[in-house]
C-alpha cells in the first residue's frame, strides 16, 4: 500500500488531461498557421509574383563545334513562348522582356516560337500591340525568330505578316548568311513540328559544310537535330513552369527522354549541344513555381574535340 504523501508525489507530477487538451489543441493550431502560411506563400509567389513580376536576365556558355574563337564575342540574347494571352498582365510582361533585352545589348536576337496564346478560354493578343512592342527591340545583327505551336494554330502567316512588319525576320525552314564584325555565320529555321510542316533539308540547304551554324526550333526535337548544327536554340517547355525541390519539373513531356529536366544545355548522343530556354509565358494557366520568366544571353565559344 501507498502512503498518503506517495500518491500525492504521483498525481502531482502527471498533468491533468484538461492540460494535455489544451497543448495539443495548441500544437494543432500552430501547425494549421504555418501551413496555411506556407500555402498562401505558395500562391502569392507562383500564381502573382513569379508569372508577372520575376523576369530575370541569365547568362550561359556553350562550347559549339564549327565555331570561331572571333565569334565568341557575338553576344546572342533568347527569348521564347511570350504567351500573350489579350490581358494587361501579358501585354506588360511583353514590354518587361523587350527592355531587359535592349538593356543586355545584344548583337544579335533569337525569338523562339509561341508568340500568341491559343488555349481555352485564353484568347491571343491583338497582333498590333504585341508588333508595337517588339518593334522596340534593338540589335545590330537583327531579330529572327521562328513559329511555334499555338502561331501555327491561331494563323501563322497571319503572326509572320505583322511581326514581319515590326523587324522580324521569320526563318521557316530557311537559312540566312548573317555577315558580323566577328566574322560569317549562318542562322537557320525550321516550323514547329506538332502543327507545321517543318523541313531540315530545306532549312539547311543553302548552308556550306561546316560552316558555323545557329539552328532555330520552337520544339527541342532529339533526336532528330542535325550534327551540321552548332548550336540548337528551342523553347516550348516552358522549364515545366512548377519546379520542386530535389525533383525538378512537376510536368515533364517525354520529348526529351533522356533528360526529364528539360531545360538549359543538354547534349545530343553526338555531343551537340542543344539550349532550351524556360521561357517568359505561361500556358493552360498562369503559374510558374521556382521557374521565373526568363531572359537568356547565350555565347558560344569553339569546341574543336567536338571535331576530332
Amino acid at each position: 500500500m501507498f502512503s498518503d504523501s506517495e500518491n500525492g508525489a504521483k498525481n502531482s507530477a502527471q498533468p491533468t488531461k484538461p492540460a494535455d487538451a489544451a497543448k495539443a489543441k495548441r500544437r494543432k493550431k500552430a501547425a494549421f498557421a504555418i501551413l496555411f502560411a506556407a500555402l498562401l506563400a505558395f500562391v502569392i509567389d507562383a500564381f502573382i509574383y513569379e508569372p508577372h513580376f520575376a523576369l530575370h536576365t541569365q547568362e550561359t556558355e556553350i562550347p559549339a563545334p564549327h565555331w570561331t574563337k572571333e565569334l565568341s564575342n557575338l553576344k546572342i540574347a533568347l527569348a521564347s513562348d511570350l504567351h500573350c494571352g489579350g490581358s494587361a498582365a501579358s501585354l506588360r510582361l511583353l514590354k518587361k522582356t523587350v527592355a531587359e533585352i535592349n538593356a543586355q545589348k545584344p548583337d544579335i536576337v533569337f525569338l523562339l516560337g509561341d508568340f500568341v496564346n491559343r488555349n481555352a478560354n485564353i484568347s491571343r493578343q491583338d497582333l498590333k500591340d504585341m508588333a508595337d512592342e517588339i518593334a522596340k527591340l534593338r540589335a545590330p545583327l537583327g531579330v529572327y525568330a521562328v513559329t511555334g505551336n499555338h502561331d501555327e494554330i491561331v494563323g501563322a502567316i497571319t503572326v509572320i505578316e505583322k511581326l514581319g512588319g515590326a523587324g522580324v525576320k521569320f526563318l521557316n525552314n530557311e537559312s540566312v548568311k548573317i555577315s558580323s564584325p566577328f566574322g560569317d555565320f549562318y542562322a537557320a529555321g525550321v516550323r514547329d513540328i506538332s502543327e507545321g510542316d517543318f523541313d531540315f533539308f530545306s532549312a539547311l540547304k543553302d548552308v556550306p559544310k561546316g560552316a558555323p551554324l545557329i539552328l532555330l526550333t520552337h520544339v527541342p526535337i532529339y533526336p532528330a537535330l542535325p550534327p551540321e548544327a552548332s548550336a540548337t536554340f528551342s523553347g516550348h517547355m516552358h522549364g515545366g513552369q512548377v519546379r520542386l525541390p530535389f525533383i525538378g519539373a512537376l510536368i515533364s513531356p517525354k520529348i526529351l527522354p533522356f533528360n526529364s529536366d528539360n531545360i538549359g544545355l543538354l547534349l545530343t548522343k553526338r555531343g551537340n549541344p542543344i539550349f532550351i530556354t524556360g521561357g517568359v509565358g505561361t500556358s493552360r494557366i498562369t503559374v510558374r513555381f521556382l521557374c521565373s520568366p526568363v531572359v537568356d544571353i547565350v555565347r558560344l565559344v569553339p569546341n574543336n574535340a567536338a571535331e576530332n
